[in-house]
C-alpha cells in the first residue's frame, strides 16, 4: 500500500509542477506584442494605450495606420478598445465589445480625403490564444 501511495504522491507532484508551467505559457503582454509585430510586419503603424490590471491587459484608443504608396493613399483606422485576459490554463482570451464604432480616415494625395464610420457588431465572439511566445495559435468563433 505504501508503494501505491508513493506513486500517487509522485504523480500528484508531477501534475502540480506541470500545471504551474502551463500557467506561464502565455501572457497578455506576449499576445499584444505578437499582435503589434504581426501588424507592423504587414506595414501598419499601431497605436494604443495599454493598462494591466490583475490578469487583464486593456488596450484603449486603438489605432492602425497604413500607407499605400503605389496608390498615394493613407488610411487611419481607430477603434475603441480590446482586452486580453490571462486564463489559468496558460491561454489568453481576447475580448472585443459586442458593438464598436470603427472610424477610417482616408487621404488620397492630390484627390482629397474621406471619413468613414462603421458600426462593427458581433454576437458571442470568443477568441483564445494558446501556445508559447514564439508559436501562438489563435482560435475564434462567433454566433454572428
Amino acid at each position: 500500500m505504501s508503494v501505491g501511495f508513493t506513486r500517487s504522491g509522485f504523480a500528484a507532484l508531477i501534475l502540480a509542477f506541470s500545471s504551474q508551467n502551463a500557467l506561464a505559457d502565455l501572457t497578455a503582454q506576449d499576445v499584444w506584442s505578437d499582435w503589434q509585430a504581426y501588424m507592423t510586419g504587414m506595414g501598419y503603424e499601431i497605436t494604443g494605450t495599454d493598462t494591466m490590471s490583475g490578469d487583464t491587459l486593456k488596450i484603449t484608443d486603438l489605432g492602425y495606420a497604413v500607407s499605400i504608396p503605389e496608390e498615394d493613399v493613407n488610411v487611419m483606422i481607430t477603434a475603441a478598445e480590446m482586452s486580453l485576459t490571462e486564463n489559468s490554463d496558460g491561454t489568453v482570451s481576447i475580448s472585443i465589445p459586442p458593438k464598436q464604432r470603427l472610424t477610417m480616415d482616408v487621404q488620397v494625395e492630390g484627390e482629397g480625403s474621406a471619413k468613414i464610420d462603421l458600426d462593427y457588431s458581433q454576437i458571442g465572439l470568443a477568441m483564445i490564444v494558446s501556445g508559447g511566445p514564439g508559436n501562438m495559435t489563435y482560435e475564434y468563433s462567433a454566433d454572428s
